[in-house]
């Protein structure tokens, strides 16, 4: 039995699928309020309409919170593995400790109530955020520790934090294994996340940065989580952290690709620094008036304009594993994303 938590998401959908596909009994968290269409869509991508709705009829879904721990306590009763895939992500400043308190408080509470209920396998699913800068010119892998900047980024720290969690869990006994995505190139919500970079460049934006960083395909992260959670590859993984990065792509590169898979004119407009400056501000200002989540924020440009390098090879030498090309990732989710909106 597997208790998956952020199954309503991109990456938590897909790893329902792939874990109820291949016959795992799985128990799945989500929130009283949460539909599961956008599930059912994403399992559809894979699956026939039929078996989607069969492979998602073997789901027990459970009802909870992470931060109310009474919620949850009973969730665990009979689970042998978990993969913690909740998170909260955010860079817009003002969820900034409410962002911190729940990645964090959510999976302290998780490893502790683990640990009562005699759980001693799991598998939580951070970022390349939480990584380490390495210095100029050295890709960041799994040696480079967490250094404190202006330039990290609250969901950066959220997620370092969670990861002390689970290293804790590891150092009272547990056995855990923590993977850190790049950029996770997938279809599910087009109005959200990484899925939501088709549907701006569908939308005709034109602009570009000078930035880029680490990309890997959803099926890869998949992937890798259900081959090291395998009981025959789990005691070689165990206790280690993973990059997961298929390339890492300026985004001026992975725009033109998208561009070029949905038909549409590539980004020829360079933002520039003072341009990025003046668009972050007015979004400020305008999310003032309309109650709504500003579209850009000071650390997403932040971030856009630098280059960030990844070496994600360390799994292939773990387990048996490959990547997915970005060019072959971004050609898939184009023909999922064209089929919806021609």
């Amino acid at each position: 039995m597997i208790y998956v938590t952020g199954g309503t998401g991109m990456l938590g959908a897909h790893l329902l699928h792939r874990l109820t596909k291949e016959g795992y009994q799985v128990r799945a968290l989500k929130r009283e309020t949460s539909k599961l269409n956008q599930i059912q869509k994403i399992f559809s991508y894979y699956s026939s309409e039929e078996e989607a709705r069969q492979l998602l009829a073997k789901i027990e879904w459970v009802d909870g919170d992470l931060l109310d721990r009474d919620s949850i306590k009973e969730h665990l009763v009979g689970v042998d593995f978990i993969i913690h895939a909740a998170a909260i992500v955010s860079f817009n400043r003002k969820d900034r400790n409410a962002m911190i308190h729940s990645n964090v408080e959510g999976t302290g509470n998780l490893i502790d109530l683990a640990k009562e209920a005699g759980i001693n396998r799991f598998c939580h699913v951070s970022s390349t955020s939480a990584l380490g800068n390495p210095p100029e010119g050295v890709p960041a892998s799994e040696e480079h520790v967490w250094n404190n900047s202006r330039k990290r980024t609250a969901y950066g720290m959220s997620k370092f934090l969670s990861e002390m969690e689970v290293w804790r869990g590891m150092h009272e006994g547990m056995e855990v294994l923590i993977v850190n995505p790049g950029v996770i190139i997938g279809p599910g919500n087009w109005d959200n996340g990484s899925p939501q970079l088709f549907k701006t460049i569908w939308n005709g934006f034109l602009f570009y940065t000078k930035g880029g960083t680490g990309f890997v395909d959803v099926l890869d992260v998949v992937e890798a989580v259900v081959s090291t959670i395998d009981p025959a590859q789990w005691e070689l993984a165990k206790n280690e952290r993973y990059v997961l990065v298929a390339r890492n792509v300026r985004f001026r590169e992975f725009f033109n690709l998208v561009a070029d898979n949905l038909g549409r004119k590539r980004p020829v407009i360079p933002a520039g620094k003072w341009l990025l400056a003046i668009g972050w501000r007015v979004a400020l200002f305008v999310s003032w008036f309309s109650s709504s989540r500003p579209a850009i924020t000071r650390d997403s440009v932040n971030s856009s304009n630098e280059m960030s390098h990844y070496d994600g090879s360390r799994i292939t030498r773990v387990v048996p594993f490959q990547y997915t090309a970005v060019e072959e990732s971004v050609a898939r989710v184009s023909k999922i994303f064209l089929k919806e909106h021609n």
